[in-house]
């Protein structure tokens, strides 16, 4: 897929933050632990949102492109337990710290993803208040 194709208008900076956060927390590294392949997870599903490629995923996390799929296939799975959506709220406001509250709001496609966001943001001193 072209890169030129996204309408991304901050594309290098959501690459550039998200390899940020795949390093301060060693997603690449070899490692099990719930937590951290919970990380991994989130961080497949939103860059597969983002329209990057199985490949180009795969090479982020130093993970080979099966194992990305099956992380895919297991965020639908996860999404349904709430340990798994706190990492997944915590990291991905850590991500998108970096956007304005619009951009957000613009990027929700429907009114439970709305509500979500309103209820990341009341978790914010000052924001929702």
């Amino acid at each position: 897929m072209n890169k030129e194709n996204i309408e991304l208008t901050n594309y290098p900076e959501f690459i550039a933050s998200m390899k940020t956060v795949i390093q301060k927390h060693s997603l690449q590294e070899q490692n099990r632990k719930r937590d951290q392949n919970y990380k991994r997870i989130v961080i497949a599903q939103e860059l597969k949102r983002n329209h990057m490629t199985l490949s180009e995923i795969a090479r982020l996390l130093k993970r080979n492109h099966a194992t990305v799929i099956n992380m895919l296939k297991n965020y639908a799975i996860l999404s349904n337990y709430s340990d798994f959506r706190e990492v997944e709220e915590r990291l991905l406001l850590e991500v998108q710290g970096n956007k304005t509250i619009v951009d957000r709001v613009l990027e929700c496609e429907n009114y439970f993803e709305m509500v979500k966001l309103q209820k990341e943001l009341q978790q914010i001193p000052n924001v929702c208040k």
